[in-house]
C-alpha cells in the first residue's frame, strides 16, 4: 500500500526540535570577521557538546503546537507530543488535526516507521520519503528526526563572534539529505543549537531555522520555546512552540518498540 507524501510524517520533531530546540532570525546569521587560526575550536568536540546538551538526557518529552504559514497569509496547526529516549530513539503522535491519531517512531538515523489510524497498519518509512516535509510544513522528515550531528556530518570550523561558533556541516558518505550542506550555529552560552542555515548545491540559501526564548524549565533543563524554520525562496514558513518540557521523567523503554507503535503503550 502507497501513502501520499501528507502522510510521510517524521518522527525532535526535537532537533530540530530536538529535542533539544532551538532558533529565529528571518535574515542570515550574523556576519563576523573570520577568526584567527589560533582562536579556531576542536569541532568534533563543540558539536559533541551540542549533540549531548540537544539529546543527552535518559528520557526527555514536549508538548508541542505546530503552525503552518502558507504563502497567502493562511494558518494550520497541529498539537503534537514528542517523546524521546537516549540520542537516537523519538516517538511523535498527533494529538490534534486532520493526522490525529499518527505516531512516528524514529530507531536511529536509518529506521523509521508510521502508523495511520486510517490504515490501522505500521509501515516502514522509506528512505527517499525522509525528504518529504511533516505535514505540509517546512521541516522534513529529516529535519524532524535529526537530533545528532556528528555522526552524519564532515564538519568544517568556519568562524565565530561574540555569540556563538559557526561550523559547516556536509553529509557523510552515504548520508541521504535534501541540502548540499549546513552551516550550525552554536550557541557560546552552554552550546545549544542557536540556528541553522541550508544551502543547496550552487551554494543558495534555501532554509532557515532559528531558535528564541531560552526557558528554564522545572528541574533545571534550559531549552528554547520557539523554533522558526522558514523557507527561503517562497517566504513560507513554520513555528514550533513548546509549550511543556520534562527531561528524565522515567518514559517506559516500550513506547519505543515497533510492536507497541499502534496501540501507543
Amino acid at each position: 500500500m502507497k501513502f501520499s507524501p501528507r502522510f510521510i510524517l517524521l518522527g525532535t520533531l526535537l532537533m530540530v526540535l530536538t529535542f533539544g530546540l532551538n532558533s529565529m532570525v528571518y535574515a542570515q546569521m550574523p556576519e563576523a570577521e573570520t577568526a584567527k587560526p589560533d582562536d579556531k575550536v576542536d569541532v568534533d568536540t563543540l558539536i559533541g557538546h551540542m549533540d549531548n546538551e540537544i539529546s543527552g538526557y535518559k528520557d526527555q518529552q514536549m508538548d508541542v503546537e505546530m503552525i503552518i504559514f502558507g504563502d497567502r497569509g493562511e494558518t494550520k496547526s497541529y498539537r503534537l507530543l514528542i517523546q524521546q529516549m537516549g540520542m537516537d530513539k523519538r516517538l511523535v503522535k498527533f494529538l490534534s488535526g486532520e493526522n490525529k491519531g499518527m505516531r512516528i517512531l524514529m530507531d536511529g538515523d536509518n529506521k523509521a516507521y508510521v502508523y495511520i489510524p486510517a490504515f490501522k497498519r505500521v509501515r516502514r518509512i522509506s528512505n527517499s520519503d525522509m525528504n518529504q516535509t511533516v505535514a505540509g510544513s517546512d521541516f522534513t522528515n529529516n529535519d524532524m528526526a535529526s537530533s545528532l550531528y556528528g555522526p552524519i556530518c564532515d564538519l568544517t570550523y568556519i568562524r565565530q563572534d561574540d555569540v556563538a561558533w559557526y561550523v559547516r556541516c556536509d553529509p557523510k558518505k552515504g548520508v541521504e539529505r535534501d541540502w548540499h550542506h549546513i552551516v550550525l550555529a552554536v550557541e557560546k552560552d552552554g552550546y545549544f543549537l542557536k540556528g541553522i542555515e541550508y544551502y543547496n548545491a550552487k551554494d543558495e540559501l534555501t532554509k532557515h531555522m532559528t531558535s528564541h526564548n531560552l526557558k528554564l524549565w522545572e528541574g533545571g533543563y534550559r531549552r528554547y520555546t520557539l523554533i522558526v524554520m522558514k523557507n527561503m525562496l517562497t517566504g513560507h514558513k513554520t513555528e514550533l512552540k513548546i509549550n511543556d518540557f520534562k527531561g528524565n521523567s522515567g518514559l517506559k523503554p516500550s513506547l519505543f518498540k515497533k510492536r507497541n507503535l499502534q496501540w501507543g503503550k
